[in-house]
């Protein structure tokens, strides 16, 4: 049986209880209202982590409720700002879109609201930041640590100039994070010199950073140094950096930095996400000290694939995501053989060959907390949810993607313990029942695991019995994915999810 909802905290029953009523005297005062300034008096005798929850609790609901952005804007004279370390504005991206001349106002509002947060250390700016913004950044926020401003289409190299350091300003120069994920108008140019300009900074997230190890290698070449620098993430997912081998392919210019300068260059590495080719995945073995790998293969794993993940280096790595087409099952093995201090393993591929071979062992993933199998049919990837489900019904219900055999989810399911989180995307109709799952919980009770999402590209033939089996399993269980299973309407699932808020139980059904 899932467990109870335990009550709310003190602390969050308070926020919410404060948000509540801030949001509505400042929703109905009016601009130059007394109430502004009588709000911010208690607000500056708040705890710090108190009242940068209070901000994200307005923020959801004067914009994401009230679709309006006046509101918000006057709350921020409620806050004393000059306390803040962390603001977070991500929902303003993830969680609701504002209009084009909201985003616009918004813009110009945070260009005002930094210069008061000066001892700012954490800000999320997902999709809104400018150039403007980050010269006032570079103006206000000297003790800045993490930068988040992913997504955003108004910044370039110029802006980025605001954030570094100059004979006579420190400006940002503290900065350990920062993310520029598709921030399409950096360059590598632009990239490079926030690497040799912030002496503290870590974590560069950019997904052209074998382009950015170019022009740094460049420079080096021209000022006669040399040196190494403390990041610790590496990513290159661009098409035009990959090295194919196929003779039928159209000149490329190849990259004139391998991956063992880039390890020179970068020495401490522990997370590296790469679109590669398979002879590409075995000069990775450089990297000594990993402990996260992603790759995307655009050719099938073969050789490069194998010795990569037989090599010591391998050895220490607890998260793997792999998004690869066809895959031997021993490849599969080789992972669990080699990779035993695994907390998290993604996979996502069209095959897997030879899978009746697969053998479990209590050796293999003994830390795996959290499992994603995902097997696509060839064009499945790139269909919409609608298309599939028309698809669906053309075939009589049997569904697109390979029809997988039970060994590979005893393979991974038998002996792992530890799991949190399973996700499994598979093609498993012809097999899967109450029965099978039941024989499944009785090798492994899965006493831990608190999300279990099972689904396929066909409804499976599973129905309450099974749900029930689940619940009464898996005691820690707060997540179950049912919508896709043939027994279970869209008016039973509802019926789950309103006894479940009537029992008080600590589960979501999906």
């Amino acid at each position: 049986m899932p467990p109870w909802k335990s009550p709310g905290s003190l602390a969050s029953l308070s926020s919410t209880s404060l948000i509540t009523s801030l949001a509505v005297r400042i929703r109905g005062a009016d601009t130059d209202s007394k109430i502004f300034s009588d709000i911010q008096s208690v607000l500056s005798s708040l705890p710090i982590p108190l009242l940068e929850d209070v901000i994200e609790g307005l923020t959801i609901i004067l914009i994401g409720k009230d679709k309006q952005t006046k509101s918000f804007f006057n709350a921020f004279k409620c806050f004393p700002l000059r306390n803040l370390t962390k603001l977070n504005f991500s929902r303003l991206f993830h969680g609701f879109r504002l209009s084009r001349t909201q985003n616009t106002e918004f813009k110009e509002f945070c260009v005002n609201v930094f210069k008061n947060t000066h001892y700012l250390r954490q800000l999320v700016l997902i999709a809104k930041c400018t150039n403007e913004i980050l010269t006032q950044l570079g103006d206000s926020c000297k003790h800045l640590w993490e930068l988040n401003i992913g997504l955003s289409d108004d910044i370039s190299d110029e802006g980025l100039l605001g954030l570094l350091p100059t004979p006579t300003d420190t400006r940002c120069s503290n900065l350990r994070i920062l993310d520029i994920t598709k921030c399409w108008n950096i360059s590598p140019k632009g990239a490079a010199s926030v690497i040799t300009k912030l002496p503290k900074l870590q974590r560069l997230c950019y997904s052209s950073m074998r382009a950015m190890a170019e022009e740094i290698s460049r420079n080096q070449e021209t000022e006669e140094v040399g040196g190494s620098y403390e990041l610790d993430y590496f990513e290159c997912t661009e098409q035009n950096y990959v090295q194919l081998n196929y003779k039928t392919m159209p000149a490329v210019t190849y990259p004139r930095i391998g991956f063992s300068e880039v390890f020179q260059m970068f020495p401490k590495i522990l997370t590296i996400k790469v679109l590669v080719s398979d002879p590409e995945v075995q000069q990775l073995t450089c990297f000594t000290g990993l402990r996260h790998v992603e790759f995307e293969l655009v050719d099938d794993p073969g050789v490069g694939f194998k010795s990569f993940f037989q090599d010591p280096c391998t050895r220490n790595l607890n998260q793997i995501v792999l998004q690869v087409i066809c895959t031997p099952a021993s490849y599969l093995q080789i992972i669990a053989e080699n990779c035993q201090q695994l907390t998290v393993f993604k996979f996502t591929g069209t095959t897997i060959e030879g899978e009746e071979t697969l053998c479990a062992s209590k050796n293999y993933f003994q830390n795996l907390a959290h499992l994603e199998f995902k097997l696509f049919g060839s064009s499945e990837m790139y269909i919409s949810s609608e298309e599939e489900d028309e698809e669906e019904e053309e075939d009589g219900g049997e569904g697109g993607g390979p029809k997988i055999k039970p060994e590979i989810l005893f393979f991974f399911l038998q002996f792992s313990t530890q799991l949190v989180q399973i996700s499994l995307y598979v093609n498993c109709s012809r097999f899967i029942s109450s029965a099978f799952l039941e024989k499944l919980f009785q090798e492994n009770t899965l006493v831990n695991c608190q999300k279990f999402f099972l689904s396929g590209p066909s409804s499976l033939p599973l129905d309450r019995d099974t749900v029930d089996l689940v619940l009464s399993t898996l005691p820690s269980l707060r997540s179950i994915h049912i919508s896709r299973w043939e027994g279970i309407t869209e008016r039973i699932l509802a019926d789950y999810k309103k006894s479940s808020k009537l029992d008080n139980l600590d589960i979501e059904f999906f």
